[in-house]
């Protein structure tokens, strides 16, 4: 965990770095090839960090938190200003829109379980609606990634499988294969009243919602205060309907 803190930091510093460099081409100043400049980047920046006033060994451990480590992405790139002087040239602005904030466990456990329960709302509804055939209401693109993901799943020893489609075939499931399936034309109208009825409002919510699950599965933090405002306000509006689903 603790190299992960340091991973992540070095990445986030590299970003900025080929956002630089990507514009040699335009620049005269840059004369090397992208090979040659990244790593003469990468030799100052293993310099900056061994540097007294930076404290990189010591902070690095405790930096367990994206604030945290956003500090120290600021301290190595104003080090770095020094020889790269158009370095992130908008650091404190840019860092600043970022909340700093990661999902919490209980916002995991809960979107987790909110997926689930779309699972369990698209298998029941085309189930009742078509019996046995419900699987043929399933997208044709989508059927042949979750058959090629069962198959897989089959092949790594996973028991209690059906060899027909059942519930657990959706375990292959994407957010944006159920998405597909819930707001096809065919099948809107079978999940409409349990999605509070229009398709507009579903499509936003659910958006905001599989970025919620995006950031979560992803380790990142929210992008903004806007965008966790928005991610939480969906999860929470799914969570209210799904009360109803079948």
């Amino acid at each position: 965990m603790l190299q992960q803190y340091s991973l992540r930091v070095i990445l986030q510093v590299f970003r900025y770095a080929v956002i630089m460099f990507s514009e040699a081409k335009y620049a005269p100043k840059w004369k090397s090839t992208y090979d040659d400049l990244l790593e003469d980047f990468a030799g100052k920046l293993a310099l900056v960090m061994k540097k007294p006033n930076v404290h990189y060994a010591s902070t690095i451990v405790k930096a367990g938190n994206a604030q945290q480590r956003t500090e120290v992405v600021k301290r190595l790139v104003r080090e770095l200003k020094e020889p790269y002087n158009t370095l992130a040239p908008n650091l404190e602005t840019e860092i600043g829109e970022d909340t700093g904030d990661e999902p919490t466990a209980e916002e995991y456990f809960r979107s987790r379980n909110m997926e689930i329960r779309f699972r369990d709302c698209v298998h029941s509804v085309l189930l009742t609606s078509q019996g046995e055939n419900w699987y043929a209401k399933v997208p044709e693109k989508t059927r042949q990634k979750i058959e090629d993901d069962v198959i897989l799943r089959k092949a790594h020893g996973e028991e209690g499988l059906e060899t027909k489609p059942s519930r657990g075939w959706l375990d292959s499931s994407t957010l944006s294969d159920l998405f597909l399936t819930i707001s096809d034309d065919k099948n809107w109208p079978l999940f409409k009243d349990y999605m509070s009825g229009s398709k507009k409002v579903f499509e936003q919510y659910f958006s905001d919602f599989m970025l919620l699950r995006n950031i979560i599965m992803h380790g990142k933090t929210f992008p903004s205060k806007i965008a966790k405002t928005r991610c939480l306000a969906a999860l929470e509006y799914f969570e209210e309907l799904q009360v109803h689903f079948p």
